[in-house]
């Protein structure tokens, strides 16, 4: 017998035919004893395999199943997560390389021009490079103070004035 009316006998079973299809599985069975054989034998066991009561699932089976899907699952997600974690890593470290090669690189530049080093933290108030000089005003309770930077020889001026007070009291 062909597979093609090994499929149609098979359908013919499921009750899946066309009307076409129903005409050709009479043809089969008047004129092929071999397909009526078949059909006999698949009814048959059909037939049985309705009759007899399904087996329950072992349920030691099925909770290894579930295991084995789970720890699966979690090894998976593992392992996506040890490659993100690797990425991000890789990100910081070459960030903080970064960071670090810039502040070296503009202290040396700072150190060449004679100047303080930007990882040398100074106090710029008690820096004997810079000076401050407080001065008391005229107005009542404001502050004055001059500060001149040696690096680019500028000076600021600049008054602090209490919010209390008003000038115009005086």
């Amino acid at each position: 017998m062909k597979k093609s009316e090994l499929e149609l006998i098979s359908r013919g079973l499921d009750g899946n035919l066309s009307p076409d299809e129903r005409i050709r599985l009479e043809a089969l069975r008047a004129r092929d004893p071999e397909a009526r054989t078949v059909e006999r034998q698949w009814t048959a066991l059909g037939d049985s395999l309705r009759r007899s009561p399904a087996a329950p699932p072992d349920a030691a089976l099925a909770w290894q199943d579930i295991r084995r899907a789970i720890h699966q699952q979690a090894g998976e997600d593992e392992a996506a997560y040890a490659g993100r974690w690797r990425v991000q890593f890789r990100w910081a470290a070459g960030l903080a390389v970064l960071a670090i090669g810039t502040v070296l690189g503009l202290s040396g530049w700072r150190v060449l021009d004679g100047r303080t080093p930007l990882w040398v933290m100074t106090d710029p108030v008690e820096s004997p490079a810079n000076r401050v000089e407080w001065v008391i005003a005229e107005i009542p309770g404001a502050t004055t103070m001059i500060y001149t930077d040696t690096e680019t020889d500028l000076t600021v001026i600049w008054m602090d004035v209490a919010q209390t007070v008003d000038p115009r009291d005086s």
